[in-house]
């Protein structure tokens, strides 16, 4: 049973130690591109399991393993639909509880009718006057979205 998920994007192949803290008590993580080392993923995988898509920026890593986009359902009801760039998402925000994206690097969270639109920011480099940033969902009973910065 998934309670918590860590969801993390544009690290550019960048880990930071205060993700071992941000991310602690996660069932799940999820990183929404521009990943660019693989062992990136690997260290999140010592946390705890993780799914992963591509961004614009890892067409060094194998598709197979990090397609564009995935679906995914957690819990059995909760589907979560996860691209890098939310702007070549082709389907309706409406079919998704939540939809998780990157590539900005500015974190924001916003409703869609009933869906939760997320993008943490980025946590790698940093990149002109934006914040570094994550974020988790606490699903346990209501989506409760928390953001770190440091």
């Amino acid at each position: 049973m998934v309670k918590k998920i860590g969801v993390i994007s544009d690290t550019h192949g960048l880990i930071r130690e205060e993700i071992n803290t941000f991310f602690e008590g996660c069932d799940l993580i999820i990183h929404a591109g521009d990943i660019l080392r693989e062992d990136t993923i690997c260290e999140l995988e010592k946390i705890c399991k993780v799914e992963a898509v591509r961004g614009n920026n890892d067409y060094m890593l194998p598709l197979t393993k990090y397609p564009e986009f995935k679906k995914i359902t957690v819990n059995d009801n909760i589907k979560i639909y996860v691209i890098h760039d939310i702007n070549f998402m082709h389907e309706d925000f409406e079919n998704y509880d939540i939809v998780i994206h990157g590539h900005t690097h500015k974190p924001s969270e916003e409703y869609r009718n009933k869906t939760l639109i997320l993008n943490p920011g980025s946590f790698g480099p940093k990149r002109f006057s934006l914040p570094i940033s994550l974020a988790t969902i606490d699903i346990d009973k209501n989506l409760i979205v928390k953001f770190y910065e440091i």
